[in-house]
């Protein structure tokens, strides 16, 4: 059963992926703050601090972003056939059409915020503005938009404090020094 926020628009319970044919977490360790317990039409922000890890192959279930608040550390973005390496610092945007499939390698730890967005969310924001029925959000890796991390970090201080909870990472050094399973 799909929950409906007061305005009409699914609630997006978390951040969540599809792995293995199952949807489930994006990370195994928990945001250290959630939207989960605030229920807001049509997205979900999550909280995290991470240590260097890898985040096994996934598809998003919904539109994505992910800032990077602190940390400046090399990553591998592994899509499409394509093994893709970057810098990561404050500021540093992935914005991620719902479909998108890949797996991240963390060299170094790193606070970030993760927002989910719902299809009706976007749509009805172009649709208010500019009378459009359809939006197609394109793959970026590697953005820096500071208007973007100020709203998403305002958002994590304020409104997400009632939903904190532990993070609970562990570390699996099986395959590399610095793998987890997050």
């Amino acid at each position: 059963m799909t929950h409906r926020a007061p305005i009409g628009r699914p609630v997006v319970p978390g951040i969540e992926v599809v792995r293995g044919g199952r949807v489930e977490a994006f990370l195994h360790a928990r945001p250290t703050l959630s939207s989960a317990a605030i229920q807001w039409g049509g997205l979900a922000v999550e909280d995290y601090h991470v240590p260097a890890c890898v985040i096994a192959r996934h598809e998003h279930v919904h539109d994505f972003l992910r800032v990077v608040l602190s940390g400046t550390v090399r990553y591998e973005v592994l899509t499409a056939g394509k093994c893709l390496h970057y810098t990561a610092e404050p500021g540093t945007t992935f914005v991620l059409p719902r479909g998108t499939v890949d797996e991240l390698r963390w060299s170094g730890p790193t606070h970030r915020i993760a927002v989910a967005l719902h299809a009706s969310l976007l749509l009805g924001a172009i649709d208010e503005t500019i009378g459009q029925s359809h939006i197609e959000l394109r793959e970026h890796w590697n953005v820096t938009d500071r208007h973007i991390m100020s709203v998403l970090f305002w958002h994590s201080r304020t409104t997400l404090m009632r939903g904190r909870q532990q993070d609970d990472c562990t570390v699996n050094t099986s395959r590399m020094p610095w793998r987890c399973t997050c």
